[in-house]
């Protein structure tokens, strides 16, 4: 049987033995005398600012869930898309790729076979649509 220290809710009583601290990282509860997560090795955070966090990560999940995704450029190949991609990185813009490219031991195309079709979200279409045109006039 539990003692309950007078408190109506046996849950309270529990709640002392559960810590208020959580890792960022994996979640793991700990105490509050704990700083590091034992399994990550980083900084422990308090449980507001653990569900805060939370909020924002599923605020930032539902945003890119109605996001649209739009065509940018069609590269002839992995190696110039790697280039154009690793372009739009540096100026901070997030993008994939979508192609039928097979990889091969000669690195060509013919006829749109190899065309590899760089997409970013569509608020950042037209600045990298603009970024890219002007890198390809730089390059030529």
């Amino acid at each position: 049987m539990f003692w309950y220290d007078d408190r109506s809710n046996p849950v309270d009583h529990l709640k002392d033995r559960i810590g208020s601290m959580r890792c960022p990282e994996c979640g793991t509860e700990y105490r509050d005398e704990f700083t590091h997560c034992h399994d990550c090795d980083v900084p422990l955070i308090s449980e507001a600012d653990h569900q805060q966090q939370q909020a924002g990560r599923e605020s930032e999940r539902a945003q890119h869930r109605d996001m649209k995704i739009v065509q940018v450029f069609a590269a002839q190949g992995l190696a110039e898309s790697d280039v154009i991609q690793s372009m739009l990185e540096s100026i901070g813009i997030e993008s994939m790729t979508r192609g039928h490219s097979v990889l091969s031991v000669h690195p060509f195309t013919m006829d749109g076979m190899g065309e590899v079709r760089i997409l970013v979200a569509e608020p950042d279409a037209e600045v990298a649509r603009q970024a890219i045109s002007e890198f390809l006039k730089e390059d030529s």
